[in-house]
């Protein structure tokens, strides 16, 4: 089952699927309130000190408030990201303060060991502030083929435009598209157009999913997907008799925590037998309720950490990422927080 293997820290996965935009969603870090820091400015985080140092740009006659105001806010956005220790955890600022201020020029900051990955990731960037905007115009600026039909299929699904995904020549691409926009309307027969039959019951998934309809997972000829399938609708309804049905007993637990986190229900929690899935139970739930005492109900302190970082990412509180003992898991807090300053 392809839900399976949840690491600790991706509690914040699970966060998204809740307070975003479904089980299947995902979650930008938006806010309007990016500061514009005065010159050295230091804010100290107990991991890193992050220097939020903004240049003061030499003004001309000819140059408008707004232009330094933007200048002001990518200096400022560059510092905060520059300051994350990996490059995969700068790429993930970049790409996240990008889709959340709609700026592609945020995107140009990415850099890599590699000038192919880096294009990769500057690629992935301009696909979702392309979807963010429904401007395929941004599309069309991505050199590489395949890049710029994913980004082409972002949009017809912001854009609920199955026109868009048959401009797409790679089959595999289009069906993609489909799959985008089929969910979008919540219309199963745009699924049907889809050739290969693992991506038609991944639309027929993520449409049962949208609609909350159980007997359209019964349409899905793959065992996976069919009880991934289970599992969204027994979420999406709270219903922990969807939950009996699956066959395996970790497919039927990790279905209770997804309804338990639904329904914020420790309760249900104490079900589960097995102990992967009872902590990422109760870490969902902590982060949904923003409760640290349910963290430490939790018995080892690596599960604290993690559990801590789950509440703050919601919490928005930096400060909090200071309880947490271990540095990578202590990192990984910051980097869920920093998107929204």
């Amino acid at each position: 089952m392809s839900k399976k293997g949840f690491a600790p820290i991706v509690v914040v996965l699970i966060i998204a699927l809740f307070v975003g935009v479904g089980i299947s969603g995902y979650i930008y870090f938006q806010s309007d309130k990016l500061k514009n820091s005065p010159v050295n400015n230091t804010t100290t985080t107990g991991v890193v000190n992050i220097t939020t140092t903004t240049i003061e740009p030499k003004i001309s006659t000819t140059t408008t408030k707004s232009k330094i105001t933007t200048t002001s806010k990518v200096i400022t956005i560059t510092k905060i990201c520059d300051a994350m220790q990996s490059q995969f955890s700068k790429t993930i600022c970049y790409t996240n303060m990008a889709v959340a201020k709609q700026d592609l020029s945020i995107c140009n900051t990415i850099k890599s060991q590699s000038s192919i990955l880096a294009q990769t990731d500057k690629n992935i960037c301009y696909m979702k502030v392309a979807t963010a905007k429904q401007d395929l115009s941004i599309c069309n600026t991505i050199q590489n083929q395949n890049d710029k039909d994913l980004c082409y299929s972002g949009v017809a699904g912001a854009k609920q435009d199955l026109s868009i995904c048959n401009t797409i020549q790679n089959q595999n691409n289009k069906d993609l598209c489909y799959l985008y926009v089929a969910k979008a309307k919540q219309d199963l027969s745009i699924c049907n157009m889809i050739e290969d039959q693992k991506n038609k019951d991944f639309c027929y998934q993520h449409v049962a999913e949208a609609k909350k309809d159980l007997s359209i997972c019964n349409k899905i000829q793959s065992q996976d997907y069919k009880e991934n399938c289970y599992v969204d609708i027994g979420a999406a309804k709270q219903d922990l008799s969807i939950c009996n049905i699956l066959q395996t007993q970790s497919d039927k637990y990790l279905c209770y925590v997804y309804v338990a986190t639904a329904k914020q229900d420790l309760s249900i929690c104490n079900m589960i037998e097995d102990q992967k899935n009872k902590f990422l139970c109760y870490n969902s739930i902590a982060a949904i309720k923003q409760d640290l005492s349910i963290c430490d109900m939790l018995q080892t302190q690596a599960d604290k950490d993690s559990c801590y970082t789950g509440v703050t990412s919601l919490k928005k509180d930096l400060s909090l990422c200071n309880a947490i003992q271990d540095s990578s898991i202590k990192n990984a807090c910051y980097e869920s927080v920093l998107p929204s300053f």
